[in-house]
């Protein structure tokens, strides 16, 4: 009887290692995404008194990223909100991924999950990307957040 119980903790231990083995720590390909915004970091700077927020998650590997997005204090409805990129704070830089499906109001908050390329993956782990939120009072951008990504 003693045997069988030594041999079944043998196997039960060696299956508990094999299956172990392959498991992937998810935390260690996550980063939190976060960002800040306001009117002086657009470009050029404006006056307007609103500011947004940019919280998610990246996941390397299948380059996804879960945001959540929250603006206040617009001078009108926003109209578009872009991810742009590259580029560093204080240069413009081109859409490369538009944010649809939002409330258009002067305060709000939408999420939201976009699929990466290796590009954009490298531009956000770089700091060189940005979110921002235009108006029909300042459509070139009301406010505007440098995103940075941290390894969790």
């Amino acid at each position: 009887m003693r045997k069988y119980f030594i041999t079944s903790m043998i196997i039960l231990s060696a299956a508990t290692l094999v299956t172990n083995c392959g498991k992937k720590d998810d935390k260690k390909d996550t980063y939190t995404v976060t960002g800040s915004g306001s009117g002086k970091q657009e470009v050029p700077a404006n006056m307007s008194n609103g500011t947004s927020t940019v919280t998610g998650s990246y996941r390397l590997g299948v380059r996804i990223l879960q945001f959540t997005v929250n603006w206040t204090g617009l001078t009108t409805n926003a109209t578009m909100m872009h991810f742009h990129g590259p580029a560093d704070m204080g240069v413009n830089a081109p859409v490369l991924i538009p944010i649809t499906g939002f409330t258009s109001a002067t305060s709000g908050t939408y999420s939201g999950v976009d699929t990466f390329t290796v590009d954009q993956e490298a531009a956000l782990l770089a700091g060189k990307l940005y979110y921002n939120v235009h108006t029909t009072t300042i459509p070139g951008g009301e406010v505007r957040a440098q995103l940075s990504a941290t390894h969790d």
